[in-house]
């Protein structure tokens, strides 16, 4: 009984994912310089309500033969390396100068983390996968309708934060973004995110859930074309490229095999490479013309001097914001791992980077989850929010908990 209950709790999660209504609570440590910056403001989502309630039935329910399923599990080199990043954090925490801020990044991740594990040991291959396809389909579909709308109105359709957590928004919002469509200024649609670019995250991995149902289901190939444009709609340039790039390397793995995946990983590798170096582009004219790259080279120099200041522990998770000054835009570096070595120092950005490594090998078998993978490492090399937003956290612990699963089941 209590298993169909959080069962059907997961799969209302997964459905719920965009999903950003939450009870914000703030402090004086939410504040940077006088400013009052989102990503040191906690938040109660309903989706941690759900996941946490998932969580604890899954546990009411364990009996004898789960804790030994739960126990062999551990000696995997994959989850002995994510339990000591999730050490690593307390360890960063417990040196931090905001402790508070800190513990509380830190005990996200540790819930997120969470549905890894329930996914690890809960998830049916055979069942789940389709199941979860389907679900996506109606995401995606009804956030990229409520884009369409947002589109045309240029601004939030129910301006009402308690609906769906809509952020709401006009053109005379401050720091909303605005972009050149055919010489006049629009406002890419938001959905229910805090940023286009984050939609546009959400929109990658959902289209690529749909792939796994068409051309069988009609309903996956409407969401799936209502989603792509919703996803053009973003102006999220290089999710675009990505996505596309994505695609074309589903049909070189389908139609090349393992050369074809020889290719992707040398990209993936040629990828990290560039955007790491992205700081010795800075003089360069491309880049003192392109906002949005010269933020990301900027960003990225300062955090390497973090770096080199706080090597073992870091700064503490969520505190690198003491540095503000010195970039003179208070988000965190656009780049994961610089990121969690920046926060949390050079042990926990080892075990993640192995982590990561071990995921992606055993990706490596499955074309469409490699893909789905590589795409998500990509865009963490040019952005943060897989580790830093709610709902992507969400999708990237997913996304690791099933293709760990997929590997178990051999």
């Amino acid at each position: 009984m209590i298993k169909n209950i959080h069962k059907a709790l997961f799969y209302l999660l997964v459905f719920l994912i965009p999903l950003n209504l939450g009870k914000h609570y703030v402090f004086a440590w939410s504040y940077v310089r006088g400013l009052l910056v989102d990503y040191r403001v906690p938040v109660i989502y309903v989706t941690d309500v759900i996941l946490f309630t998932v969580l604890l039935l899954w546990v009411l329910s364990f009996n004898k033969s789960l804790v030994r399923r739960l126990l062999s599990v551990m000696n995997d080199k994959g989850v002995v390396l994510l339990l000591f990043f999730l050490f690593s954090l307390i360890l960063s925490a417990l040196g931090s100068e905001d402790k508070a801020v800190s513990f509380y990044s830190a005990g996200k991740h540790f819930l997120y983390a969470g549905l890894f594990f329930y996914v690890l040991l809960n998830f049916d291959t055979k069942i789940d996968f389709s199941i979860l396809a389907r679900i996506f389909g109606i995401s995606v579909l009804l956030v990229s309708l409520l884009a369409f709308a947002q589109w045309y109105s240029q601004g939030s359709v129910f301006d009402n934060y308690l609906f769906f957590g809509e952020q709401p928004y006009m053109s005379s919002t401050p720091g909303i973004v605005k972009e050149s469509y055919f010489g006049r200024t629009v406002i890419p649609p938001y959905g229910t995110f805090r940023h286009p670019n984050v939609f546009a995250g959400f929109l990658v991995v959902g289209l690529l859930w749909l792939l796994t149902t068409i051309p069988e289901s009609k309903f996956s190939m409407l969401a799936f074309g209502i989603g792509f444009i919703a996803l053009v709609l973003t102006f999220s340039t290089f999710t675009w490229v990505v996505f596309l790039l994505g695609l074309l390397a589903l049909w070189g793995l389908k139609k090349y095999g393992g050369s074809g995946r020889k290719v992707i990983v040398a990209v993936l590798l040629a990828s990290v490479a560039v955007l790491m170096a992205l700081p010795l582009f800075l003089d360069s004219p491309a880049f003192s013309e392109t906002r949005s790259l010269s933020r990301r080279a900027s960003m990225l120099l300062v955090n390497y001097q973090v770096i080199k200041d706080n090597l073992l522990f870091g700064t503490g998770p969520a505190n690198t914001y003491k540095y503000a000054d010195e970039w003179r835009f208070i988000q965190p570096v656009h780049n994961v791992p610089v990121l969690i070595f920046a926060e949390s120092g050079v042990f926990a950005f080892l075990s993640f980077s192995g982590l990561i490594c071990i995921a992606l090998k055993r990706s490596l078998k499955y074309p469409l989850l490699f893909i789905m993978f590589s795409l998500i490492l990509l865009v963490s090399l040019f952005d943060h929010f897989f580790y830093t937003i709610n709902q992507t956290q969400l999708l990237f612990w997913l996304t690791l908990g099933v293709l760990f699963t997929y590997n178990l089941k051999q």
